[in-house]
Formats: structure tokens, C-alpha cells, sequence
């Protein structure tokens, strides 16, 4: 944070300096959007979110009874996750965007800070009837899409 603020201190002296005109740049209004779902029970292929717009997807948390489903999120029409509760486990201990643990009886994933340009589609495929005790979808989404 010290750094950027040293370099936006530099290009602005450099701006005065000049005489030139400091350029804004807007970003565009975001909507952030929260998909929650409880006690959902599954056994067969269900997408929770299928959108398209520009934004960024906070975190995934899944809380299941069981390990036995497949993760899939395709991003801007490339796969990014196409992977088994157990593949995402082992992924855990390397990638920080990716957490796994228990909890009692239920079994917790969560991804996080996945940005999208174009689209976002998240999917689980369970391999036998699942309880979703918790899901939670929080991304952000540009309003003008």
C-alpha cells in the first residue's frame, strides 16, 4: 500500500510539474449479489449461478453431508474448476484460494477471488444424493451488464 501510494505521489508531482491535466478514471457501478441457499438436497447436476457480465466472485462456500460431488466453474467460457470435493482437498494445500475442513458431520469448501470478464457459471454434480446444508455465493457483478 506504501508503495502505490509513493508512485501515485510521484506521477502526480510529475502531472503538476507538466502542467497537465490529471485523468480520471471511472470504474464502473458494481451490484454485489448473494446467493444463499439451505438445506438443499441434490442428486443430480445443479447449476446455483449462470451469468454474463464483467465482475468477481468473493467466495464459494459449500457446506455438505458428503464429499461425493464435483465442483465445476467456467469462467469467461474457460473451465477453471472441474474437480472432486477430494482433488479440491489435496489442491488446498497449495493454493491459498482454496479451503477444505470438517466440521461435526458436514464437510466445508470454500473458493475464493475468482474475477470474470465476460461470464461466470458455477456448478456442483453429486455422485449420490447430497445435502447442501449451506451455500453461499457472494460476487460482485458490473450493474451496466
Amino acid at each position: 500500500m506504501l508503495r502505490r501510494d509513493w508512485v501515485s505521489t510521484l506521477i502526480q508531482a510529475d502531472i503538476i510539474k507538466r502542467g497537465m491535466n490529471k485523468v480520471e478514471v471511472q470504474e464502473r457501478p458494481r451490484t454485489t449479489v448473494i446467493y444463499s441457499r439451505k438445506d438443499l438436497t441434490l442428486d443430480k447436476n445443479y447449476a446455483f449461478v449462470d451469468i454474463e457480465g464483467c465482475g468477481k466472485v468473493h467466495e464459494i462456500l459449500l457446506m455438505t453431508d458428503s464429499k461425493e460431488y464435483t465442483l465445476y466453474v467456467l469462467v469467461d467460457e474457460k473451465e477453471i474448476y472441474n474437480d472432486t470435493y477430494s482433488h479440491l482437498s489435496e489442491m488446498s494445500r497449495f493454493l491459498n484460494e482454496v479451503g477444505t475442513r470438517t466440521s461435526g458431520m458436514y464437510h466445508i469448501l470454500s473458493i475464493v477471488d475468482i474475477p470474470f470478464m465476460s461470464s461466470l457459471y458455477i456448478r456442483v454434480d453429486p455422485s449420490e444424493s447430497i445435502l447442501f446444508k449451506e451455500v453461499l455465493i457472494k460476487y460482485e457483478v458490473n450493474s451496466n451488464d
